[in-house]
């Protein structure tokens, strides 16, 4: 005597993102399965990514694909479904014949290396502003973010206030010190006819710590205008802008001088000496500032305050 049992399995909250590299170079992904991705809060914990490039089939599976039709036509010759008659229903019914492509899977991501995929992400393709306001605060409580990376944000829409929509996402950046960032948009309708490249560069000749949106490069007729480095050294020469630096005098590496006017000090010591060469080799102009008090917080709250 047998026995079955049904058993109702629970819904599985395993999540599978697809990434697809077309022949032509672009990138097809779903929006709302990549906004859940890469925004919500209460994360899918099970989340695998795969990224898969289409390509012409390989000469191989061309003439594997070839004989199996003209196998196929033999077949349908023998069940005499391609005399005069079928083929001028074929004829009538004739369907075009579906491309073949060649399917690659370029890399593939289990849950845990989603996550740091995640948190790492270079690209982002932005449809709305409150869409990148969601990946910015994702990135402010993230641990595992890298500042120092480089990104690529590309607004797909065409906004009438578009320089304030750019102005807004790179003031953003620059608040959790994102430099390496470069924000792509259409200049028309279509990607295809011409696109900038804004960034920003916090110190320059005329500024200090402000943001202020240019365009570096524009992309035209597939390729770019200008022959350039898209992500430069932005610190490389702080134009003397002021850098505050709050220390205390520890002889021998701090070692800290009152200036005869009763402005900033002068340092020496070994990492007074440190400074001073940092300080020349970036072009910036030390505020040295002596804490009130030695506990670590009010430290703190005096440098940021």
């Amino acid at each position: 005597m047998s026995c079955s049992t049904f058993k109702e399995f629970p819904e599985s909250n395993d999540n599978h993102l697809v990434v697809v590299i077309n022949k032509n170079g672009n990138v097809s992904v779903d929006q709302s399965d990549l906004h859940d991705f890469l925004v919500n809060d209460s994360g899918k914990a099970n989340t695998t990514v795969s990224v898969v490039r289409l390509a012409s089939p390989t000469p191989s599976i061309e003439a594997e694909l070839n004989e199996q039709e003209e196998l196929e036509k033999e077949m349908a010759k023998a069940l005499n479904l391609s005399g005069e008659e079928s083929d001028g229903d074929a004829k009538k019914e004739e369907m075009p014949k579906i491309p073949n492509v060649n399917v690659i899977v370029e890399k593939y991501y289990n849950a845990d290396e989603a996550k740091i995929l995640a948190s790492e992400i270079l690209s982002m393709f932005i449809s709305t502003v409150d869409f990148f306001s969601k990946i910015f605060r994702k990135m402010q409580n993230d641990e595992l973010f890298d500042y120092t990376g480089y990104y690529t944000v590309v607004l797909t829409e065409v906004y009438r206030d578009q320089y304030n929509i750019i102005s807004k996402i790179l003031n953003d950046c620059w608040s959790i010190y994102v430099t390496n960032v470069i924000i792509v948009t259409s200049l028309g309708s279509e990607f295809n006819s011409r696109s900038a490249i804004y960034t920003y560069f916090p110190y320059t000749v005329y500024h200090c710590e402000m943001v202020a949106p240019v365009i570096l490069n524009y992309f035209m007729d597939n390729t770019f205008l200008y022959d350039i480095d898209h992500f430069p050294d932005k610190i490389r020469n702080m134009y003397n802008c002021p850098l505050t630096i709050v220390t205390q005098n520890v002889t021998p590496f701090m070692i800290l001088y009152k200036n005869e006017n009763g402005g900033n000090y002068r340092t020496d010591g070994i990492d007074g000496k440190t400074l001073r060469a940092l300080s020349q080799k970036l072009n910036f102009k030390p505020i040295v500032k002596i804490p009130r008090h030695i506990n670590g917080s009010n430290v703190f709250m005096e440098m940021v305050c």
